[in-house]
């Protein structure tokens, strides 16, 4: 149950006890007053019919206005839930690629930096992939731009199976992702992009294009002492070139 499902529950049954008290006390005024009435000396009918009327219009105005701010209050907690789902929206559109729902570039270029202060300060191993999806452009002007982006969600959702959980990648920008290995040296990480390269050369494309197979070269590189971590994707990058120079569906440390 919703906070929001639970203020409006508290706030119907609060209102249910107002009209009940209110009810109970015009009731109890009004045999009060048929009691009291068999007593004519003691009891003026005209002007104590006026004091119950008047404290009914009060108690009843009293009602009607708790019901007002109770009403009011439940508006202001459905303003605060919605205002609450709306900064989650922008949250994730600020920190989530729209296509492939991983990270995206601003997003990652934070986490990199954050990484980055805890290798210079903490010194542990921390390695950067730059991968790039071979022949991209093929499959675009072959099969449209439609099957391209169906590519990037695919390579996306199934590079997660060969991921560890520590590990975070990125749509860096086109067909490049950008995978952050921390607490890894270099041995495991070309371990972790083996396991990658077979997830993704196992996937069947067929969908796509009879026979297709998608494949990604990829530039590796170990953050250095004290080194910016800005050298560092240059590095991977320029390796990555390599690997596609390379004839591809291969993996190049720098």
């Amino acid at each position: 149950m919703s906070c929001l499902q639970e203020f409006s529950q508290r706030f119907t049954s609060a209102n249910e006890k107002i009209r009940r008290q209110v009810a109970y006390w015009v009731a109890t005024v009004g045999f009060t007053m048929i009691w009291m009435s068999r007593d004519p000396l003691q009891f003026k009918p005209r002007l104590e019919v006026a004091h119950f009327l008047l404290a009914a219009t009060m108690m009843l105005v009293v009602a009607y206005l708790t019901g007002e701010l109770n009403m009011l209050r439940l508006r202001v907690q459905e303003q605060k839930e919605e205002l609450a789902v709306a900064l989650m929206r922008i949250q994730v559109m600020a920190t989530r690629d729209e296509l492939t729902s991983l990270a995206n570039r601003r997003y990652m270029s934070d986490i990199l930096q954050q990484d980055e202060r805890r290798h210079n300060t903490q010194g542990y191993p921390v390695c950067i992939a730059l991968i790039d999806i071979d022949l991209f452009k093929q499959i675009n002007d072959t099969y449209g731009y439609a099957a391209g982006d169906q590519v990037l969600r695919k390579f996306a959702q199934h590079a997660q199976v060969a991921l560890r959980t520590s590990d975070v990648l990125a749509r860096w920008g086109g067909e490049e992702f950008l995978l952050l290995l921390p607490d890894t040296d270099l041995h495991d990480a070309e371990q972790v992009l083996q396991r990658l390269q077979e997830q993704i050369t196992s996937l069947d494309f067929t969908d796509i294009g009879n026979g297709m197979r998608v494949t990604f070269s990829c530039g590796l590189v170990a953050l250095g002492v004290q080194g910016p971590i800005d050298e560092a994707v240059s590095r991977a990058d320029r390796a990555m070139y390599q690997a596609k120079s390379a004839r591809r569906n291969r993996v190049v440390v720098g």
